[in-house]
């Protein structure tokens, strides 16, 4: 965490595919401890679309195509 100011600097300047969020329903992010942690990030910005985190091994049932 100590270059995490770093890494957020330098992600923004990567050249990833645009995905159209309309599409969806909602927005998942799967991870435990720090694999959570940039979907909390996401969660407490984006306020478009339900946003999930699943802190778990299992992928929950309602989870399907409708789901980013």
């Amino acid at each position: 965490m100590e270059d995490f100011s770093e890494q957020v600097a330098s992600s923004v300047k990567l050249k990833l595919p645009r995905i159209n969020v309309k599409k969806f329903d909602n927005i998942v992010f799967l991870g435990m401890g720090g694999s959570a942690a940039a979907g909390e990030i996401f969660a407490d910005y984006y306020q478009e679309k339900p946003v999930f985190i699943i802190k778990s091994y299992d992928i929950p049932k309602w989870v399907n195509k409708k789901s980013l």
